[in-house]
């Protein structure tokens, strides 16, 4: 007779964890919102050429067709349906989508199938949080032999960095914030590899090391952020932290001798409706 109470309270306590990670992502400065009912309606698609869907080699793919599609339920999203497959160019399949789940203090992200007997490659992203905030990820993908652990550091409200285990530290970044709010830049240090063998490998990193990734995030509007609660995926994550929304971005590359090997630069132009960015258009 006590499993239905039981279960009721469990239930609620993962919607307010739940609730929770998103106030804090919102609560940011929100004295500041131009319409706070009209910023706070979760958006149900997206065009994927506005967030960070890459080639292997780091370089972003264009892609034409269907936008990405979000379900929701008790208004967290429960599935997103597209997948961007990389290529010269690419093109939305709709028959590949991710199932959220929810539990206490965890949110579970596996990547599926529509079609029958349609083989894609297992995805299974575990998200941890502590007192509402993400505290670490666990990755794991047999696409590319990743079984990543993310533990993330915090100044404030905001992200400091992203350490990320793997048989020792795969790599570290740092997250650097404005006044305002934004995401002013990463820089990302990797670890070098001892490779034997695909279950036999191991890394190291020296973070006095000059050879780094650095990301700059700028041309930033004054329009709220509506992506922040599409923190949970991965190419949608560099989007939802800031409070604004950053219409360029540069990359750069430099050797452990401090010398820039190779760059990106890539800009947008952001659609504006009814007072927010449409990323639907």
């Amino acid at each position: 007779n006590n499993i239905k109470p039981v279960k009721n309270i469990i239930m609620k306590r993962t919607f307010l964890t739940i609730l929770s990670l998103i106030s804090l992502l919102n609560c940011r400065n929100s004295d500041e919102q131009k319409d706070i009912t009209n910023e706070d309606k979760n958006i149900t698609e997206y065009n994927p050429n506005y967030m960070d869907y890459r080639n292997s080699d780091g370089s972003f793919f264009p892609i034409i067709g269907d936008n990405i599609k979000l379900n929701y339920q008790n208004s967290m999203i429960s599935k997103r349906i597209g997948e961007a497959l990389p290529s010269s160019i690419s093109t939305i399949t709709q028959d590949i989508y991710d199932e959220v789940t929810y539990y206490p203090n965890e949110i579970n992200i596996v990547k599926k199938t529509s079609v029958p007997n349609l083989i894609i490659p297992n995805y299974n992203k575990k998200i941890y949080l502590v007192n509402g905030t993400i505290s670490q990820i666990v990755i794991k993908s047999n696409k590319s032999n990743i079984n990543d652990t993310l533990k993330f550091s915090y100044s404030g409200t905001n992200i400091s960095s992203i350490t990320t285990y793997n048989k020792g530290i795969k790599s570290k970044a740092w997250l650097y914030f404005n006044t305002s709010g934004n995401l002013d830049s990463i820089i990302t240090k990797y670890g070098d590899l001892n490779f034997i063998s695909l279950t036999n490998y191991s890394y190291s990193l020296n973070e006095s090391t000059k050879k780094r990734r650095k990301e700059v995030f700028s041309n930033y509007d004054t329009y709220q952020n509506p992506l922040k609660n599409l923190i949970i995926f991965d190419e949608t994550f560099n989007r939802s932290v800031s409070k604004n929304n950053f219409r360029s971005y540069s990359e750069y590359y430099y050797d452990k001798n401090n010398s820039q090997q190779n760059s990106l630069v890539r800009d947008w132009t952001l659609i504006y409706e009814n007072n927010r960015v449409n990323f639907a258009k």
